[in-house]
């Protein structure tokens, strides 16, 4: 009876790990705006196998299914985690569209090259790289160590909280400000070289799983955590907010999320300290929100902060309120004449936390894209 007993709990461990819900995929696209590069991160989490199929080109599909996919299974809800949570990040090159899907939370980034195929943009190259790819770490000489197997901001000194947005702030500054050149040149890499980035990337994934079996199946406390997210969401979605400010000074804003971000709240990472929980959720709706939840061993919420991986930036240890950083603008400007002779202009502009490409082909706006 013990046995099945602890099989059961590891079963719904198991379960609130992985679970990113189908019943959220029906309602999303109608209430939430996406482009094609967002609606493929969200359809990725859902049903991979089939997303892939539905928005890559031949070439891109055969590197998916035989250089990428046996390290997965067909529905592994790891990949679905990493898509889950990646945040886009986008490069023009001519009339290509370079966007890296970048999980902070396992150190990874899937480069994808689109173009545009009449009115619809296919995805015709890929390449998932490990964070160590992107931060040039990888050289001759490089192995794989058992660091490798955290993610850098559990390494870095300081609360989770501080190393993440640590992590987060230089990552994005690496990814954003590297040439497109470089992203081209992964394209192109060996199957030794892409094989040792999908091992680093698995490593953590793996890593991320492991951590969250052991706290929640020796503890016996997966129905208790599992409540005390149903709990923080009804309190949200109803807008709760004297419950709410009951245990985080950020209650008004949690009641005032869209109801579609809160239904969607997913268990990221666990952690455990004594007899409560730190857990980490994140939505797959709006990836760059999360929750640092302290949870009792018996289910009772300890505390909870939002978080913002795009504007908070310090004060995450007091659990103060969000502070508002001055927005930083920038705008890049590309020519050039394409194979029918017309004249392409291509403008970047980066307002804080989203980027805007537009497109205008002999002085008329053909395309805007924001991310």
């Amino acid at each position: 009876m013990a046995g099945k007993a602890h099989s059961m709990i590891l079963f719904l461990a198991v379960c609130m790990i992985f679970v990113i819900s189908p019943a959220s995929a029906k309602t999303a696209p109608d209430t939430i705006k996406m482009n094609v590069f967002e609606r493929f991160r969200y359809e990725m989490t859902i049903a991979h196998d089939e997303a892939a199929a539905k928005f890559m080109n031949a070439g891109a599909l055969a590197k998916w299914n035989g250089s990428i996919m046996p390290y997965f299974g067909k529905r592994d809800r790891q990949l679905s985690h990493f898509f889950a949570f990646s945040m886009l990040v986008p490069k023009m090159n001519q009339g290509d569209f370079y966007v890296s899907y970048f999980n902070p939370w396992i150190d990874g980034v899937l480069l994808t090259k689109w173009k545009k195929t009449g009115e619809d943009w296919k995805m015709a190259d890929i390449y998932f790289a490990s964070g160590e790819r992107a931060r040039r770490e990888i050289t001759p000489r490089f192995t794989v160590s058992g660091k490798n197997a955290l993610p850098v901001w559990l390494r870095l000194k300081g609360t989770l909280l501080n190393g993440i947005h640590q992590y987060y702030k230089d990552m994005s500054i690496w990814l954003l400000n590297k040439d497109v050149r470089e992203y081209m040149s992964w394209l192109s890499l060996s199957a030794a070289a892409r094989d040792l980035d999908l091992e680093l990337v698995r490593m953590r994934m793996k890593t991320r799983l492991e951590l969250a079996l052991v706290n929640i199946a020796k503890s016996n406390s997966g129905p208790a955590l599992s409540g005390a997210f149903s709990k923080l969401k009804y309190s949200a979605l109803i807008g709760d907010k004297q419950k709410l400010a009951s245990y985080s000074r950020h209650g008004d804003i949690i009641a005032d999320l869209p109801p579609e971000i809160t239904k969607t709240w997913r268990e990221n990472w666990y952690f455990r300290n004594g007899n409560s929980f730190t857990v980490i959720l994140s939505s797959p709706l709006q990836p760059r929100l999360f929750l640092f939840m302290s949870i009792y061993e018996s289910g009772k919420i300890q505390g909870v902060l939002l978080g913002d991986l795009e504007t908070l930036t310090g004060g995450v240890e007091t659990a103060g309120p969000v502070r508002i950083e001055p927005v930083k603008t920038s705008r890049k400007v590309r020519r050039f004449t394409n194979a029918g002779g017309q004249t392409v202009e291509i403008t970047t502009e980066r307002r804080g936390a989203k980027v805007t490409v537009t497109t205008r082909i002999n002085g008329v706006v053909t395309e805007v894209l924001t991310f």
